[in-house]
């Protein structure tokens, strides 16, 4: 036994390995036997099965304890303490550090060795200059080596690297450690060192043994690398790669490398990262992935707070960023001068995917150099055009519905237009609003139904760069409001887990495409955030499969065209008139500069979206028994009425012509809820008949609130 362990110490020692910990493991294996679980608890079948397996040894002379001890410690290049522990011959008093088996090997590392980023930190270089010196026993030649090497890395001072050489101690740090260390930069090179050290150390072998132990050190040299992973190591080398860590404004922990981010906070995430450690070799066990994780989120809640982008990016008003999303790390770059492709790494912003995102297609020109709306409508279901240049006409208020929304798609500046597409059954509504989401924001969601809370609205709008809510009917007070809210951006504090108190803060700006055979807006706070588009049934229809197909052929040149017109519309958005936009003026800007630069006549555009928003308010008016109830009030008072909330309430309760007001069921007549309906149909009787509803306080001691009703000139 003491001549095999003798015999297997260079190797061990070769190829970076332990001599105490795995010589007592060789050591222990011809006498260790895997008992089945269900058979350990009986110690006497436990030796029947052992016996036959391995033969009683020889008789061994009586010998003490501690005689033993120093017999194995002597074999193994060992010493023991006083204690009878085993002490590491690294740890125990030596004359020296540990020789690399050939001095050529340690000049060779240098020589090949590139110059990296890891020994630019001085601390670690000068480790590997006392490695060096201990590996080598202060070598002239390995000094030379060294030396020129030092001289290739900028900011070093001239003769640093020799002084360090020469003060250097010679019970240093040794082959092993200078291995260790180069490993950081180069793990193939030490990794074909260490196979040629084994090699080496076994120069008398035959050639058959030879190749066999070469296979083995470098099996061991690969196995080795791989078990010295740790959660420390790990996190040296994915900040070696480039890795930052940061938080956003709700909070979340994230990573960034080669410019991709990954939410650490999230299963998706940490997955998707976990992947990328496996691709990469670094592999960690569950519990030591875990607490690799653990030290991840430390680092980006300490680090700096970065804004996270959806699809879409803008960084100020005149460049915009579109995530391409696809495995190259491609991002659309546009500005006033021009579009191009760029690699995520290379922009000033941050992108956030969830696990559902498509990616988008490379932009290809259109042969034939037609402009984007020439084709895009044709992929739509919209009503036909029979009065070009019209804004009362249909058709042109319909596709302006679909310009504004795409303006705020690539261009997500100030509050971003939801889209309503109402229409019966077969009319297209499901296919329009797909075309429409696909453009910039392909993605596994696909469609969905209206939630059923307010929560779930925010969790399922932040992942998407634009949410479809299909089949909608009728929004209720508190939904409505909230989807106001994401048309401006807002906020939803909500507990993390339904086990503790913490909580997290959704902050989200999207837009919303609905759907729905009847109108839905009964409110007209939303109403006028919604571009609303009426459809009719389809004459012909196309299989699912046609109109896919058709979309994936002409979405790379619809992507591009979308591109042009970005450009164009950032060189005309300055000479747009900005002193009678409609609401949502940053969005009506920004669209009326791509019809413009699509070849629209001047204002058609903003035109038509204030003629549709009228239409829309009518007809809500319309619908709304309390607007009703509000014209007859100004038409028997002569165009004209003012009083208090609370005669205001009194007045529309009373009979006119025999009939009291038919409100919704449940509609309780106090003073707040009837000036919160005033305060939603000011807008819309302003924009269908021209009427003035507003309410003040008096000026008096009284303070009450007064209602002033002014009917059209």
């Amino acid at each position: 036994m003491e001549a095999r362990c003798k015999a297997l110490l260079p190797v061990l020692k070769a190829v970076g390995s332990d001599p105490v910990g795995d010589l007592s493991r060789i050591m222990r294996l011809p006498f260790t036997v895997n008992i089945p679980k269900a058979k350990k608890r009986v110690r006497g079948r436990k030796l029947t099965l052992a016996v036959p397996a391995y033969p009683a040894p020889e008789p061994a002379p009586a010998r003490g304890f501690k005689e033993v001890l120093n017999a194995l410690a002597s074999a193994f290049g060992v010493s023991a303490d006083t204690s009878g522990a085993l002490v590491p011959a690294s740890s125990a008093k030596k004359d020296g550090p540990d020789l690399a088996p050939d001095t050529a090997l340690v000049v060779e590392i240098f020589q090949r060795l590139e110059n990296g980023t890891t020994f630019k930190n001085r601390e670690t270089w000068v480790e590997l200059a006392l490695a060096a010196h201990g590996a080598t026993g202060g070598d002239e030649d390995a000094r030379a080596a060294f030396i020129e090497w030092s001289e290739t890395y900028e900011g070093f001072t001239p003769g640093e690297a020799e002084r360090v050489w020469n003060t250097a101690k010679p019970d240093g740090a040794g082959w092993h450690k200078l291995l260790t260390l180069v490993e950081l930069q180069d793990p193939a090179l030490v990794a074909e060192m260490r196979q040629r050290a084994a090699q080496g150390t076994f120069g008398d072998v035959s050639d058959a043994e030879r190749s066999q132990m070469g296979e083995a050190a470098a099996h061991a040299a690969t196995s080795a690398h791989r078990m010295k992973l740790t959660p420390g190591t790990v996190l040296a080398e994915l900040k070696q790669r480039g890795a930052v860590f940061f938080h956003s404004d709700e909070n979340r922990p994230y990573m960034r490398l080669d410019g991709r981010s990954y939410d650490l906070s999230s299963k998706v995430g940490k997955s998707t990262l976990h992947g990328l450690l496996e691709n990469a070799g670094l592999r960690l066990s569950k519990n030591a992935r875990a607490d690799l994780f653990d030290r991840m989120e430390g680092l980006a809640h300490a680090g700096a707070v970065q804004e996270l982008w959806t699809r879409v990016a803008v960084p100020g008003r005149d460049r915009i960023f579109i995530d391409m999303a696809d495995d190259t790390g491609g991002v659309i770059a546009i500005d006033a001068h021009g579009w191009r492709v760029s690699h995520a790494r290379d922009i000033p912003v941050v992108f956030s995917r969830s696990g559902a995102v498509s990616p988008l297609p490379a932009p290809q020109a259109e042969p034939f150099a037609k402009t984007l709306d020439t084709l895009l409508f044709p992929h739509f279901n919209l009503p036909p055009i029979l009065k070009a240049n019209d804004p009362d006409d249909e058709g042109v208020q319909a596709r302006a519905g679909v310009i504004l929304a795409l303006s705020s798609y690539v261009r997500p500046v100030g509050a971003v237009p939801h889209v309503a597409f109402v229409g019966p059954n077969g009319s297209g509504k499901s296919t329009n609003a797909d075309r429409l989401k696909g453009i910039l924001d392909p993605s596994g969601h696909g469609r969905g139904l209206p939630p059923k809370d307010i929560r779930d609205l925010y969790v399922t709008a932040r992942g998407q760069h634009v949410t479809i809510l299909d089949n909608a009917s009728r929004f209720g007070a508190d939904l409505s409001d909230a989807l106001c809210a994401l048309s401006t951006g807002g906020g939803l504090s909500t507990r993390m887990l339904y086990s503790d108190g913490d909580t997290a803060t959704l902050r989200v700006k999207r837009s919303i495409i609905f759907t729905s055979i009847g109108d839905i807006l009964a409110r007209g706070d939303l109403a006028e955030r919604t571009a609303q588009v009426q459809l009719a049934p389809l004459k012909t229809r196309k299989t699912e499969a046609q109109l896919q197909e058709e979309w994936k052929r002409d979405h790379p040149a619809i992507l591009h065209a979308l591109c042009d017109t970005c450009v164009r519309a950032l060189q005309i958005l300055p000479a747009i008139p900005l002193h009678d936009l409609p609401r949502l003026a940053d969005a009506a800007a920004f669209g009326e500069a791509m019809a413009r630069g699509m070849g629209w006549k001047n204002n058609l555009f903003l035109e038509a979206v204030r003629t549709a928003r009228a239409d829309a308010s009518a007809s809500l008016a319309e619908s709304d028994p309390m607007a009703e109830r509000i014209g007859l009030i100004l038409k028997d008072s002569g165009g004209r009425w003012t009083g208090t909330l609370t005669d205001f309430v009194a007045e529309v309760q009373k009979p006119f012509g025999g009939m009291r007001l038919d409100f919704h069921k449940g509609f309780s007549f106090s003073n707040r809820n009837v000036s919160g309906v005033l305060r939603r149909l000011m807008q819309p009787l302003r924009d269908a008949y021209g009427w003035e509803v507003s309410m003040h306080r008096k000026g008096d001691s009284s303070k009450k609130l007064l209602v002033e009703l002014k009917g059209s000139n």
